[in-house]
């Protein structure tokens, strides 16, 4: 499952458990950020296949109901601080904790971490100011992947390039640069991006309807 199908499932989930009732393919994509109703259509598709998803068979094709199966957390990882998704600032260490529903893990949580995401410089992989990361602590990554890294001494989420002569790391917002990593650099890979984790209950994209006295 790609994180920005985890994200659909996840805004569902929870726009369900705030409405009441299930979103409109539109109102997934305004709530994520997605730039058109296909690609949300795209999205449930891949999840359908995936068995993450059903859409009730005797509703018309342009039902807004999706069923979602029920998901249960799977265990508790740390946060241990906050990454940076527009420049690099230094990560902190804080007591808490965060649940993992099931579907997003692999089948151990010994090498799990979380992090705050600060920034926007990852919109367009739909990872928003104010989300919580999952993080595979490992020290290699593909080309291609995002990861959280660390680059002298400070955290930053990108995602890799690299080559045979350059180190790159790459925001998905084109209002940030690419960072170039030189040989000077001192460069770690702290972890791979495993899932985002979004809470849209503070958020105010689809707010309730008030009535007025």
């Amino acid at each position: 499952m790609t994180p920005k199908q985890k994200q659909v499932l996840e805004f569902i989930e929870q726009y369900r458990e705030r409405q009441g009732y299930f979103p409109t393919r539109r109102e997934i994509a305004l709530g994520l950020g997605l730039s058109s109703v296909s690609t949300v259509q795209q999205h449930i598709e891949a999840l359908e296949k995936k068995g993450c998803l059903q859409r009730p068979k005797d509703r018309e094709a342009r039902s807004v109901e999706i069923l979602v199966p029920e998901t249960q957390a799977r265990g508790e990882i740390p946060v241990l601080g906050r990454v940076a998704a527009g420049f690099p600032i230094e990560t902190f260490t804080q007591d808490r904790r965060i649940a993992i529903p099931g579907w997003m893990t692999p089948k151990s949580l010994k090498n799990l971490y979380a992090l705050e995401v600060q920034g926007n410089s990852m919109r367009d992989e739909a990872i928003l100011d104010g989300d919580v990361i999952l993080v595979d602590r490992r020290s290699q990554a593909r080309n291609g992947e995002i990861v959280v890294a660390l680059l002298n001494g400070q955290a930053t989420l990108k995602t890799l390039f690299k080559s045979e002569h350059a180190l790159e790391l790459h925001p998905a917002n084109p209002e940030f640069p690419v960072i170039q990593v030189g040989s000077e650099d001192r460069f770690e890979i702290q972890g791979v991006l495993l899932g985002v984790l979004r809470s849209f209950m503070n958020r105010t994209a689809f707010p309730r309807e008030t009535s007025h006295a």
